[in-house]
C-alpha cells in the first residue's frame, strides 16, 4: 500500500542509435535521480542539486533525453557538472584553436 501523498518514482527509459539502453529513475518528492545504464555497467550516476554528481559524459542525443525527462519531473533544467563545464571550456577553446589555423 502507497501512503497517501506518496509519489512513486518516475521511470524513464532511452535507447541511442547504438541500441545501448537507458533509464532514468527520478523521485519528484526529494528531487533526486538515479541513472543507469549499458555503458555503466552495474554502477549508477546519481543527480542531485539539479547535478549529475559523475564525470560522465553523454552524447548530444542522450543529454537531450536526460535534460528532457530532468524538467518533466523535476519542473527546474538540469545543470552541468563541473566536469561538464570543464569539457565544454576545453572543447570550446580547441575549437577556437582550430579556427585560426
Amino acid at each position: 500500500m502507497i501512503p497517501d501523498g506518496h509519489v512513486l518514482p518516475l521511470e524513464f527509459f532511452f535507447t541511442n542509435k547504438y541500441g545501448e539502453r537507458w533509464l532514468l529513475r527520478v523521485d519528484p518528492q526529494t528531487k533526486t535521480g538515479e541513472l543507469t545504464g549499458d555503458d555503466l555497467g552495474d554502477m549508477a550516476v546519481q543527480i542531485t542539486n539539479d547535478v549529475i554528481q559523475s564525470d560522465l559524459i553523454l552524447g548530444a542525443d542522450e543529454s537531450a533525453w536526460l535534460a528532457e525527462c530532468w524538467e518533466v519531473a523535476i519542473g527546474r533544467p538540469l545543470r552541468p557538472s563541473p566536469f561538464q563545464r570543464f569539457v565544454a571550456l576545453m572543447s570550446a577553446i580547441s575549437k577556437g584553436s582550430h579556427d585560426q589555423d
